[in-house]
């Protein structure tokens, strides 16, 4: 599955959303439309399943209101064909910020942050099941500070990364309940650079 973001040249227009399920074999290509939502470019695997992907679709910014097109999907491939299998929409959440960069934790639940510029809003990492909109927070900074980077989630040992410009690298475990509880922040101060991606090795 290919991520689309679908802008005009001079990035004066999106498209309706969709992504690309390619086969690599055969060369077929078939585009997947998501209704309602916007600049779907980010996709990610869903552990230990080949027949899922999350898409993360930010939006529009020179929209009214980004948030209006913004939201979440799980995707789901069977037999060459792919479907929407459960999608969160930023607009149908009031009370929640617009969500970005999610990550699958396996299943239906994602992570994923939002960053405020406004100075009206905490930073946030939540966890998010598209099954039902249940959302869990599990760290918040100081609003305006656009502080939270790029997620990574090593499903192999029950760990969420979370690159923070105030802190460093910041970990969380995950129990067998599936609750997940802060460790000891990793610093890269030494670096002179803020963190702001994580990738595996």
């Amino acid at each position: 599955v290919v991520g689309l973001s679908r802008m005009a040249f001079d990035f004066s227009a999106a498209g309706p959303g969709m992504v690309a399920l390619v086969n690599l074999t055969t060369k077929d290509v078939q585009g997947i439309a998501l209704e309602g939502l916007t600049s779907c470019s980010a996709v990610t695997p869903v552990p230990n399943d080949d027949a899922h992907v999350v898409v993360t679709c930010q939006g529009f910014v020179a929209d009214t209101d980004p948030r209006d097109k913004a939201g979440i999907a799980l995707l789901e491939e069977s037999e060459g064909e792919a479907n929407v299998a459960a999608v969160w929409r930023a607009k149908d959440h009031a009370d929640v910020p617009s969500l970005g960069g999610a990550v699958s934790l396996g299943g239906s639940i994602v992570a994923a942050v939002a960053n405020d510029y406004s100075g009206t809003a905490a930073d946030v990492l939540v966890t998010l099941d598209l099954a039902d909109a249940t959302l869990t927070t599990l760290a918040e900074n100081a609003p305006g500070s656009g502080s939270l980077g790029s997620l990574y989630f090593d499903d192999e040992n029950g760990r969420l990364f979370l690159p923070d410009t105030t802190s460093g690298i910041r970990r969380f475990a995950r129990d067998a309940d599936g609750t997940f509880a802060e460790e000891a922040k990793v610093s890269v101060s030494s670096t002179g650079m803020p963190a702001r991606h994580i990738y595996p090795l």
